[in-house]
């Protein structure tokens, strides 16, 4: 099983030039009740455009490394930046994704769905 990280055109805004170069990790921010970031890292992830018209992209994890995280799947998170010197990324619990219904987020997000690995 793989998780897939769904960004909105707004994150991709937010995340900017660090959208190659970042790393979902276990990090808590009490204040925004968050337990998941994005932070920098010299590993990356392979993100790919979903609608180049858009700006969409996506990225697939392992389900151990979401899981380690703290992801959850069809889940929506709002995205907000965290303080100081490395940008760090914080993913807020926004809604669950109910029998694949759209919901417009304004602002930054990213939806987590799953998926089965291909035989």
């Amino acid at each position: 099983m793989r998780y897939i990280l769904n960004f909105n055109a707004a994150a991709v805004a937010l995340l900017g030039t660090a959208v190659s170069n970042l790393d979902v990790v276990p990090r808590s921010n009490k204040t925004l009740g968050a337990t998941t970031a994005l932070v920098p890292s010299l590993d990356g992830v392979a993100y790919s455009p979903l609608d180049s018209t858009e700006g969409r992209f996506k990225v697939r994890l392992s389900e151990t490394n979401a899981r380690t995280a703290g992801l959850r799947g069809s889940q929506r998170y709002t995205i907000r930046q965290g303080r100081g010197k490395n940008p760090t990324f914080f993913l807020v619990p926004h809604s669950q994704v109910r029998h694949g219904k759209k919901l417009h987020i304004d602002g930054p997000a990213v939806t987590v769905s799953l998926t089965e690995r291909a035989a």
